[in-house]
């Protein structure tokens, strides 16, 4: 039986959204986005089956993007935020360790993207690629006002030339990793977690910070190098 999803975070399309998302709107308003979780996790494997069985057409992103920009669509926004949805929480909740705060951030990061989704630029990067620059930050933010968190490195798809760390057993040291870096420059920051924790091309970093695809893997580097100097024999 199809499901016909409500409009996705109807604060992102009102003069209002930035008070909710600031958490001064009305408190029923934000209860009913965060429980818009249930159906667009419903919807995304609705469409992943359907993918399966040939049974969908693979939907027009820029089509989608600009039925939001234009028409303030939500049904468009309902597709698209269901096709990313798990990918983004994913992507948050390894960086966290825990179910709340990773869905809170995940709302965080699909509201942002529709309030501001006429900064996308699509030549600039892809789509996928802009929701996790979003992701990042909001993951920044929080990791700076609260205490540092542990991280399981089995939730780690590890890229390559970090195989050291694929030897740590104690998820403590992971989480020292996290906390190292996030002393760092932001700009390094925002390289290390989207090449850790997604395993990005360089590419698409760079085009998502508006660096060139050599210096983001230059940055990546470097820091990949104060890393093994930092923890090397700790192992």
């Amino acid at each position: 039986m199809a499901i016909r999803l409500q409009g996705i975070f109807p604060a992102a399309f009102s003069d209002k959204g930035d008070k909710y998302a600031s958490g001064k709107g009305n408190q029923q308003k934000i209860n009913g986005i965060k429980k818009y979780v249930t159906n667009v996790i419903v919807a995304t494997y609705m469409y992943v089956e359907r993918q399966k069985k040939g049974g969908g057409l693979v939907e027009d992103e820029s089509r989608l993007v600009n039925l939001i920009k234009t028409k303030k669509d939500r049904k468009a926004a309902d597709r698209l935020v269901g096709k990313y949805y798990d990918d983004v929480y994913s992507y948050i909740y390894c960086q966290l360790g825990n179910v709340d705060d990773a869905m809170d951030l995940t709302h965080e990061t699909f509201l942002s993207f529709l309030q501001n989704i006429g900064k996308y630029d699509p030549e600039r990067a892809g789509l996928r690629t802009w929701l996790h620059s979003i992701a990042t930050n909001k993951v920044i933010d929080f990791r700076r006002k609260n205490k540092a968190v542990n991280i399981d490195i089995e939730d780690v798809e590890l890229p390559d030339g970090m195989d050291y760390l694929k030897q740590i057993e104690d998820k403590e040291m992971l989480s020292e990793i996290d906390e190292f870096v996030r002393n760092t420059d932001e700009e390094s920051e925002k390289i290390f977690r989207m090449r850790l924790y997604r395993n990005l091309s360089f590419a698409d970093i760079g085009a998502a910070l508006g660096i060139s695809e050599g210096n983001s893997r230059l940055k990546y580097h470097r820091i990949l190098e104060k890393i093994r100097k930092e923890f090397g024999n700790e192992r």
